[in-house]
């Protein structure tokens, strides 16, 4: 609730509050709502029609990771600029890795 009220004094207004913010409270300890976050995501894509450039370098957000015993860490991006493609390389800090198959 806090999260929101300093958003909302910034001028983000949730559409909880009759806003034109959608916004979906996550947990990142325990996943709660972290599909929701991707379909909320993918809507507002949809509605307002945001295209990716296909020919820039993918530029995003890790926002999930998990630590398979196959294939080692596996993580989940926002891409927020450009287009992540398979077998891109990803740098995240001093981490980096290949681009696989989505799960």
């Amino acid at each position: 609730m806090q999260v929101m009220q300093e958003l909302s004094s910034n001028g983000c207004q949730p559409e909880d509050w009759v806003g034109d913010v959608p916004m979906v409270q996550i947990s990142a300890l325990t996943g709660l709502n972290v599909d929701d976050l991707l379909e909320t995501t993918m809507l507002v894509a949809e509605l307002q029609d945001l295209k990716a450039n296909p020919d820039r370098n993918a530029k995003g957000t890790v926002i999930e990771v998990a630590f398979g015993n196959a294939k080692g860490p596996v993580a989940t991006f926002i891409v927020q600029n450009g287009t992540l493609k398979k077998g891109d390389v990803v740098v995240c800090g001093e981490a980096f890795g290949k681009v696989g198959k989505k799960h």
